[in-house]
């Protein structure tokens, strides 16, 4: 199990809290990120309503199957593996969850705390682990 029964409400009642806000959270986040690493930007559509909900979607997915990542895990390979080949280093993981942890905290107002940053923070890095895995595939099948 990733999260604490505990944590997994927190993210998911957190999810709920920010989610009527889609559109400031993808703004924050995107912002954060591509000032972080101008590189980015390029790889990521145009239409900020489009990164907006599939930001949301993301974090949906995420939070409905949190502790049961091996229905998704394929998913997370594929998506490490087509982020390799777009050119998206592992440092860029890191960046990607601190700028979303900031993009949240800053949604959630008065609700964010240590512990929500906490269950967040540790869903984010086994998110980010497997799709490094997918990420080490596409780099040693292409050595």
């Amino acid at each position: 199990m990733i999260l604490t029964a505990q944590q997994l409400d927190a993210v998911r009642g957190n999810l709920r809290t920010v989610a009527p806000h889609f559109e400031r959270l993808s703004t924050l986040f995107f912002a954060r990120l591509f000032t972080a690493h101008s590189v980015l930007r390029p790889l990521f559509p145009q239409d900020a309503y489009r990164r907006a909900e599939d930001l949301l979607g993301a974090l949906e997915q995420l939070t409905r199957n949190a502790n049961r990542l091996d229905t998704v895990e394929g998913a997370l390979i594929d998506f490490g593996i087509r982020n390799e080949r777009a050119g998206i280093q592992p440092v860029h993981y890191g960046a990607a969850r601190e700028a979303l942890l900031f993009a949240l905290a800053d949604v959630s107002g008065a609700q964010w705390n240590a512990e929500l940053r906490d269950a967040w923070a540790t869903l984010l890095q086994v998110v980010s682990s497997v799709a490094l895995r997918g990420a080490g595939r596409a780099r040693a099948r292409a050595a």
